[in-house]
């Protein structure tokens, strides 16, 4: 029982390890992140409706060469999100080119790339690159690829829903019952007084019988699929109504939360 217990306890140092490294190497690349500082530079704005993750001193690359760095990063009063782009002054970019928010890998950092014009007119300091195109998030493209499409429904009536912990949830995000779309959430808001997530849906108005005990569950179409909301029926012969707020709700179960807890408890049974 001994060398068990032993053998358990070496296997689990031996994954600490490997978590302190693979910490240490995402730390040792986000320093290397501001790295780039040469000594003439210009800077250029760019407006993002969704800039997906992206922060100060991310890279911003032309043809998969670093031009620049991120630099102020701004929400704006509409919503949107204004860049700013600090350019090394050897490298020219023309007043037509475009600017997009991409991924170095599946689940790598995100970084300014840009579509290099054809106008013989270069952007000078405090220029603004018109053309942008938003960040592709994962979550949404996953939630497009299942659902198949977004649902925008003509008449609707509004629920909400407060969740402890809505991870995943969106703008757009479906909302389902029994497997069928129903409608889409149109807004999510935190509740300053109860630190909540106060989620709004916009439902289909053919669809107005929803019990008044029905619970709202956050759900994931898959191990790593895009989240939804998900409607439960009660057994309530009043239905609710525009603008009224489900009683049970039931927030989102995050993997990594669970990981969390599965190593807390093996720890303590040691």
């Amino acid at each position: 029982m001994k060398n068990h217990n032993s053998s358990y306890t070496a296997a689990v140092g031996f994954f600490v390890i490997l978590a302190l490294a693979a910490l240490f190497f995402l730390g040792f690349k986000a320093s290397n992140l501001g790295a780039f500082n040469p000594q003439n530079v210009y800077r250029v704005t760019a407006i993002f409706g969704d800039i997906g993750g992206l922060g100060k001193d991310a890279k911003v690359s032309m043809a998969g060469v670093q031009i620049g760095r991120v630099g102020q990063v701004e929400l704006l009063k509409d919503g949107k999100t204004s860049v700013e782009l600090i350019i090394a002054s050897d490298f020219l970019i023309p007043s037509d080119s475009g600017a997009q928010i991409l991924t170095s890998g599946l689940l790598g950092e995100r970084y300014v790339g840009i579509n290099r014009g054809i106008s013989g007119k270069n952007l000078a300091d405090g220029g603004k690159i018109a053309n942008t195109g938003g960040s592709l998030v994962l979550e949404k493209v996953l939630q497009q690829f299942a659902g198949g499409g977004i649902m925008y429904p003509e008449k609707f009536y509004k629920l909400t829903a407060k969740f402890t912990d809505a991870s995943g949830i969106a703008v757009d995000t479906p909302v389902k019952q029994s497997g069928v779309q129903i409608g889409r959430v149109s807004s999510v808001q935190l509740d300053q007084n109860t630190f909540q997530a106060v989620v709004t849906m916009e439902i289909d108005a053919q669809y107005g019988k929803i019990p008044l005990d029905s619970s709202a569950d956050v759900l994931s179409t898959s191990l790593i699929g895009g989240k939804y909301i998900g409607i439960t029926p009660g057994g309530e012969t009043a239905y609710l109504t525009d603008g009224g707020e489900f009683q049970y709700a039931n927030s989102a179960v995050v993997l990594e939360k669970l990981i969390q807890q599965f190593v807390s408890n093996m720890t303590m049974k040691q």
